[in-house]
């Protein structure tokens, strides 16, 4: 596919411009796809948006480039040189954001693009979009990162509301702003004479889809139509910084079908018939003898069915991962990509930023666990409540601990029912282990709070402390025997938690008239008191002893 493109860009109304572009020309830098395309609105205040964008469309461009080299070994996956590119660009932004104090907060969106033949590939994070249109109708490949957005797919608002939202700029997912990033990415089916748009949010909060339709279709070059686009924003407001890059798909590279039939018809270099009319007159040729009817259809039916074969192994082919070339091989099968293994930090020498607030809400100082597998943190809330909040601070599960049988009142704001007391530990699975001293057991819980039983064989006095190891080993403190306990697990199930004994309460004593006559009166207060040696009792009365 021959990838032509056109782009522009304008401040609008700011007084900085913190959009960015990159039209890729992949024959100079020698990469094995038609075309590549980039864009990011950068966020941050002051110059850091602009720095943002700026590290995010070189870091996206340069991963692109290394990793879709004609001449790498191997070749890799579209798809996953995309993701590479925007999580390399997130590392990038969200390091330069530490860098200095000022610049924390700083990041941006990004949209990237690959045209590989009849494929487009689009990875994106945030509210810059991609469009395709096709015939004149328009439409939208990405799913914009913000709130209003999440709002109009869950249903809550309509598409006018969001248009006239107020939140409207706040975007739920952004290059640098997390120390990692998942981008959404996606593939889709090209033709000659598509278009594909990329665009920051300041195109198209400003511009009706229709409008953007119609102008791609009358424009006659793709600079033209990212000129009026960007014109068109302008003179509707211009409220933010406005981009477009455009991009016109014609026919150039051999398709799949072509470079099947490659395979069954003869070359073009070939050397002609010899010429078996020997008998003729110079300068006389005569006519080729005309093949009969039904030699004719035979032949033709052959030829659909060679056509027809050659097709069907060469979807079988590109099934079991070959690629198609122009010259012997002609389907070659990729090596596959090793994925080297993800760096393990080495947290011995590392500096730590100044901590930020996690959670805004009121927290007990007496439980914080962190689960080593998802990064679950558990807190407890005044209230007595247990929250596991995702690394970003979104609270995931939010539930009150059962007690196992009731207990004593204690203090308001003790962790769990009844106010028991508890202590708790996280195994790697993210499993919650619940020591109680009142009922002198420990139970074992689901992360989201779902009780699974009690851990058996714990001949337990005053149970406190409680950690659980990689391998679910439980190690505890036992308070009373001044002990640290360990508990080994076994293949046996955990018993199932007994239902709650209430006490019941102890029966009034009923009044006896004929006891009450036998009983004899109060002794006098004065001068009587007692004092107890083992078994014996002395009664005194004033110096007497009985």
């Amino acid at each position: 596919m021959n990838v032509i493109a056109g782009a522009k860009t304008d401040p609008g109304q700011r007084a900085n411009n913190e959009d960015l572009y990159a039209v890729v020309d992949t024959r100079k830098q020698q990469m094995r796809v038609d075309g590549a395309l980039i864009i990011a609105d950068g966020m941050g205040g002051r110059s850091f948006g602009e720095q943002a964008s700026a590290a995010a469309v070189e870091t996206v461009e340069a991963v692109l480039a290394e990793m879709l080299d004609s001449h790498r070994e191997g070749e890799v996956v579209i798809a996953d040189a995309l993701s590479t590119a925007l999580r390399k660009a997130n590392s990038k932004v969200y390091e330069l954001s530490h860098a200095e104090e000022d610049r924390r907060g700083m990041g941006t969106t990004c949209v990237a693009a690959v045209i590989d033949g009849e494929t487009l590939y689009v990875a994106h994070a945030g509210d810059s979009r991609a469009y395709l249109l096709r015939e004149g109708l328009l439409k939208q490949l990405t799913a914009d990162h913000s709130y209003v957005a999440e709002q109009v797919r869950a249903g809550a608002i309509s598409e006018e509301g969001a248009r006239k939202s107020r939140f409207r700029n706040i975007i739920t997912r952004a290059v640098g702003i997390e120390p990692s990033i998942e981008a959404d990415v996606a593939e889709f089916e090209v033709r000659p004479g598509d278009v594909v748009l990329l665009c920051t949010d300041g195109l198209s909060n400003m511009v009706e889809e229709n409008d953007i339709a119609r102008t791609l279709s009358q424009a006659p070059t793709p600079q033209a139509g990212a000129d009026r686009l960007v014109s068109m924003a302008s003179k509707n407001g211009g409220k933010d910084n406005i981009t477009a890059v455009v991009a016109h798909l014609k026919a150039g590279t051999r398709t799949l079908r072509m470079q099947v039939a490659d395979l069954i018809r003869p070359s073009a270099g070939a050397a002609p018939a010899p010429n078996t009319w020997a008998d003729d007159k110079p300068g006389t040729t005569p006519a080729p003898p005309r093949p009969a009817p039904l030699l004719g259809a035979l032949v033709g039916l052959l030829t659909a069915l060679s056509l027809g074969a050659a097709l069907w192994f060469g979807s079988l082919l590109t099934q079991a991962g070959y690629r198609f070339t122009a010259t012997p091989p002609f389907a070659v099968k990729p090596r596959p990509v090793v994925v080297p293994a993800p760096k393990v930090l080495d947290s011995t020498h590392v500096a730590y930023a100044s901590p930020t607030v996690l959670y805004p809400m009121p927290v007990r100082g007496d439980l914080l666990t962190v689960d080593p597998k998802n990064g679950l943190v558990t807190v407890a809330a005044l209230s007595g409540t247990v929250v596991a909040l995702t690394p970003q601070g979104a609270v995931r599960y939010k539930y009150l601990l059962p007690a196992v049988r009731p207990k004593a009142p204690a203090a308001a704001g003790a962790l769990g029912a009844n106010g028991a007391i508890l202590h708790i530990a996280a195994d790697p699975s993210g499993n919650l282990y619940v020591s109680d001293a009142l009922s002198k057991t420990v139970t074992k819980y689901q992360p989201n709070g779902v009780a699974l039983g009690l851990v058996s064989h714990l001949s337990l006095t005053n149970p406190q402390a409680i950690a659980a190891g990689a391998d679910g080993t439980i190690y505890l403190i036992d308070a009373e025997r001044l002990k640290v306990l360990r508990a080994k697990p076994s293949m046996l199930p955990l018993p199932p938690i007994p239902a709650p004994v209430v006490p019941k309460a102890a029966a009034a004593p009923t009044f006896n008239p004929a006891l009450a006559e036998s009983v004899p009166p109060p002794l006098p207060t004065a001068d009587r008191r007692y004092r107890h040696t083992g078994y014996r009792h002395y009664r005194h009365y004033t110096g007497r002893q009985f």
